[in-house]
């Protein structure tokens, strides 16, 4: 940044602190545009935002940049702020968990306080949504990740494990359904036991509890694999590869671990089915982890077809 843009971003920054909204606004809006996706500015455009009270340009900037905000602890207040002045309870828990205290515990009272006071204001707004999310199983696989996205926005974090305790015990919801529902559950501090009708019909309990201290590796190994395979000499196959493990996960959480024994034999599984490469299947082990990857294809088809 240039030493007059820098000399404008500094005042920006102070308007945000004299609570001047507009004129913070109308500069960083300029910066922004000469210095596009430079993250500082766009925490700063967040903060004015949410000071103008525009938490619909705050919210869709935050979700855009993400993935480059949640790197630096500096920006978890923010992000924060931003999602609880939203409701997004969930997505505010999330960023709470991230912090140290006192202000993690201090966000976490907070949410709570948030919960109560919107669950006595909007009680049937919060039925409807636990219901659709509830009765997720008549939706299209495609439309049932939409259902999550609402209810994920609109419920407290008590009425949305009431929901999903319900999806996660349905024999006719999609997995990767589950999957998420379940890495929402974990990524919100969910510590609770539930019941899981998994991939293979058999309907297990899980504590949350347990599933947060788990350090699931093999999936994130086999993508590491890949690029050290693929990445410099066939990235058209590296992407497909990344793309399938993707799709595997979904369906395996959160037994990828316990169902991949031999990752490299699991990889070479993956490319046959994929591209139809010779493979030798040696012993039990194999040939068990072969029916898993085709027991996933075979999902993936109906559900295309649904």
């Amino acid at each position: 940044m240039k030493e007059k843009d820098q000399v404008i971003f500094n005042s920006a920054l102070e308007d945000i602190k004299n609570k001047n909204s507009n004129a913070a606004l109308i500069k960083l809006q300029s910066l922004d545009s000469k210095y596009p996706n430079q993250i500082k500015i766009i925490l700063a455009l967040i903060k004015a935002f949410n000071l103008s009270k525009n938490i619909d340009q705050a919210i869709n900037l935050t979700f855009e940049y993400y993935s480059d905000l949640v790197r630096d602890p500096k920006n978890f207040q923010e992000l924060f702020e931003t999602f609880l002045a939203d409701k997004r309870f969930i997505d505010a828990r999330t960023i709470a968990l991230k912090m140290e205290n006192p202000a993690k515990n201090i966000n976490q009272s907070r949410i709570l306080k948030l919960e109560n006071q919107f669950r006595k204001t909007h009680g049937n707004q919060i039925l409807i949504y636990q219901k659709r999310l509830a009765h997720i199983s008549v939706n299209s696989p495609a439309w049932q990740n939409k259902v999550i996205i609402q209810s994920k926005r609109f419920l407290p974090l008590k009425d949305f494990l009431f929901a999903a305790k319900l999806v996660l015990r349905d024999p006719f919801v999609w997995e990767p359904t589950k999957t998420k529902i379940l890495k929402l559950l974990l990524s919100a501090g969910e510590q609770s036991s539930i019941e899981l009708n998994w991939l293979n019909k058999k309907v297990i309990k899980l504590d949350l509890f347990d599933l947060i201290q788990e350090n699931f590796q093999v999936i994130s190994n086999l993508h590491s694999l890949v690029d050290e395979l693929y990445g410099q000499d066939d990235p058209t196959k590296q992407n497909f590869l990344h793309k399938q493990l993707s799709v595997q996960d979904d369906y395996l959480f959160p037994y990828a671990d316990q169902v991949i024994s031999d990752p490299n034999f699991w990889l070479g599984a993956t490319e046959s089915s994929l591209f139809g490469n010779e493979l030798a299947v040696n012993n039990e082990l194999q040939a068990k982890m072969l029916s898993w990857i085709k027991l996933i294809q075979r999902e993936e088809m109906k559900s295309q077809l649904e």
